[in-house]
């Protein structure tokens, strides 16, 4: 899945969250997986340390390049001889905004796009607070698929480097949540 949402605009990221809730049953639930601000940030201190680059913070935009070596292969359905594959991302830290391209560049020089793409990064209170203004409640967070609970301790950077997992659920009565407080 990787990023799940985040794909339009803030008021539109919205309405499809108010959209899952209105086609779920209720006690039916919502499994989110994503890309926070908070992820994005403990990516960028394992950086920091790894490679001794200097610091930055998700609070400054920034651009970085990763370059695979191909031989003959398919990328995305499309048959190319032997190059190379560039992934670009670029994070606005204005808009929140993570920009995304890939390019194949054959060994005699030529370049082929193959995918762009673009995504707002939001926090997890950000989300939390969607959620609920959609009508979720019992809103859980999980590390990656390991069903365990999230959390990003200082110091313990990779414990925080994968997407995280929001769960939620429909409920029809105040009751029902009370139920599920009370097991």
């Amino acid at each position: 899945m990787f990023l799940s949402f985040g794909y339009f605009s803030d008021e539109e990221n919205i309405h499809v969250l108010k959209n899952f809730y209105e086609v779920l049953r209720y006690g039916g639930h919502l499994v989110m997986d994503t890309v926070t601000k908070e992820v994005l940030e403990a990516q960028e201190r394992y950086e920091e340390r790894r490679h001794k680059v200097l610091p930055r913070r998700i609070s400054e935009s920034y651009t970085k390049e990763m370059e695979r070596y191909i031989s003959p292969t398919s990328v995305l359905g499309k048959r190319y001889p032997s190059g190379k594959l560039v992934y670009k991302k670029y994070y606005d830290s204005h808009d929140s905004v993570l920009h995304t391209s890939w390019q194949v560049i054959l060994e005699d020089g030529r370049e082929f796009p193959v995918r762009e793409g673009r995504v707002k990064i939001y926090s997890i209170d950000e989300i939390t607070e969607m959620l609920t203004e959609a009508g979720f409640r019992n809103i859980e967070l999980y590390f990656n698929w390991y069903n365990k609970p999230f959390e990003c301790p200082d110091g313990e950077v990779h414990k925080c480097m994968h997407n995280v997992v929001f769960h939620a659920r429909k409920f029809k009565h105040v009751r029902e949540i009370l139920s599920i407080w009370n097991e």
